[in-house]
């Protein structure tokens, strides 16, 4: 039963959380700071040793209030301004700490470095930058572009540089709706190279990916099938299916003792260099795109922004999410009854909601609800992955709600991992510390693991701390006395509590 004493607290705690938020704040920078260092290390030498006359002001401004976006993005124009490479450095280390899904401001920071002669800084500002936002078709782009631009091209490990990294690129992001511009970035690329089978396998692999652009790719992947020879472009084994298929289309059978008669490039007709499975493939595709392409229209910010969304906005991307996870569990239905080539459907299909969830959680990175329903899709599947989907939005994201924190606790509590439970409501705690309920979740956790010794501890030391609060003190003291009367049989214990708290709070 909820005592007005209680009732209170939790009033009161309600009423003082935005309090506590600089101190989580503050606790979210030393800890994101592991996953997303700066680029300047300690002991690296720095190039401009006086800061601008306003860096300390702006600097203690975005410090003194660290979830006002605009202290940050003043400090950020005003160095860029002053376009000092140190304070710039040091400003955009900080603030993409809070905030890694800003793409724009990596891509700012490694120009910044590639300006100042740093090549190898620049690189590895895109390689963090996209360790925190893989999905960036631009910030991929960007780093591609760079490696273009600063490599060695006449070293032949360069070549191969690059094609790792548009492989990574494609790999991370290539099933995103809009990462046309990647593919087909990539395909330019080979085409560069003069390797023209590989530009074949490119646009064989983004023909199956439903994007927004997906017309343009089977326009132009036809355009490569004319224009060259079919042993240019396709395997040995490509060709001999092509030429299967064109046999069995034209019904008629040919003589294998008298080899068919090689044309000019750009000679062939249409039906020698597209096969019906690309069309296929196409058609399929098509429909892919056409299912999606409603809910792909009702998404009006899919970057980031603490801006809020209106709930339209948070609407369509639940409806979409809701969408994507049925049609994963209808081809994984199907993949159970028909076999392997459904069952490879059904894992493209969990591909593509892991993917979209993704997207998601860039536009909708400051909603816990989006992150719990994350959390609630991949569980079943995966406990680690939704542990580290946890992990991010409690350590990165989301460090300042506290409901977020004691979800993750009471999954790892769930699934056995006690330890870490206890470790992650310790540490809530002291990023905001005052919050009752989290206390009273930290005691009922060593209750439940029969550690009452530690529970009844946690109590005391809680009643101790509040004696300066009256109303937080009486509370507690009435949890305490009635932990010792019903857990500990201390009857005697109890009403010592009681006394000592009437004494204070009469």
């Amino acid at each position: 039963m909820e005592t007005p004493a209680t009732s209170e607290v939790m009033t009161t705690e309600v009423a003082d959380a935005p309090q506590l938020v600089q101190e989580a704040a503050e606790e979210q920078e030393s800890t994101a700071a592991a996953q997303y260092p700066t680029v300047l290390e300690e002991g690296d030498e720095e190039e401009e040793g006086e800061l601008p006359a306003d860096f300390d002001r702006l600097w203690r401004v975005a410090h003194e209030n660290p979830l006002e976006f605009s202290s940050w993005t003043d400090l950020l124009q005003y160095c860029e301004q002053e376009s000092h490479t140190t304070a710039s450095r040091r400003a955009l280390g900080t603030f993409l700490i809070r905030y890694p899904l800003c793409y724009g401001y990596w891509k700012k920071f490694a120009d910044l470095e590639k300006r100042a002669g740093n090549t190898n800084r620049a690189h590895e500002v895109c390689v963090r930058g996209l360790k925190a936002i893989p999905l960036s078709v631009d910030l991929w782009i960007h780093y591609i572009t760079l490696l273009q631009d600063t490599l060695n091209m006449n070293l032949p490990e360069s070549t191969q540089h690059i094609r790792s990294a548009f492989e990574s690129a494609v790999s991370a992001a290539g099933l995103d709706f809009h990462s046309d511009r990647l593919w087909e970035m990539y395909a330019d690329w080979e085409r560069e190279q003069s390797d023209l089978k590989a530009v074949t396998a490119i646009y064989d692999r983004v023909l199956r990916v439903p994007t927004q652009l997906y017309r343009g790719h089977f326009e132009r992947f036809r355009a490569h099938l004319t224009a060259h020879h079919p042993q240019d472009i396709l395997s040995t084994e490509e060709v001999g299916r092509l030429r299967a298929q064109l046999q069995q289309s034209k019904g008629g059978e040919t003589n294998p003792e008298e080899p068919e008669e090689e044309k000019p490039p750009g000679e062939e007709t249409p039906s020698d260099n597209t096969s019906i499975q690309d069309t296929k493939i196409y058609q399929q595709n098509e429909m892919e795109v056409g299912k999606r392409w409603a809910f792909e229209e009702a998404i009006k910010r899919p970057y980031f922004h603490v801006k809020p969304l209106d709930r339209a906005q948070l609407k369509a991307w639940h409806t979409y999410l809701d969408w994507e996870i049925s049609e994963a569990e209808q081809q994984a239905q199907e993949g159970a009854v028909r076999g392997a080539e459904a069952q490879t459907s059904s894992c493209a299909g969990r591909e593509r909601v892991l993917i979209l969830f993704e997207r998601c959680l860039i536009a909708c990175a400051l909603y816990e609800e989006f992150w719990t329903k994350y959390v609630r899709y991949l569980e079943p599947q995966s406990v680690e992955e939704a542990r580290n989907v946890y992990r991010r939005a409690c350590e990165v994201h989301l460090s300042h709600k506290h409901n977020m924190h004691l979800q993750w606790a009471t999954f790892e509590e769930r699934h056995g991992n006690i330890t870490e439970a206890r470790r992650v409501l310790k540490n809530l705690e002291q990023a905001m510390p005052g919050l009752a309920m989290v206390r009273l979740r930290r005691v009922g956790l060593e209750r439940r693991t029969g550690r009452l010794d530690q529970a009844e501890e946690l109590l005391r030391e809680a009643v101790l701390q509040s004696k300066e609060t009256p109303t937080l003190h009486a509370f507690y003291s009435i949890k305490l006395a009635r932990f010792l009367l019903k857990l500990s049989k201390n009857s005697a214990k109890a009403r010592t509590v009681l006394l000592e708290a009437i004494e204070i709070s009469p």
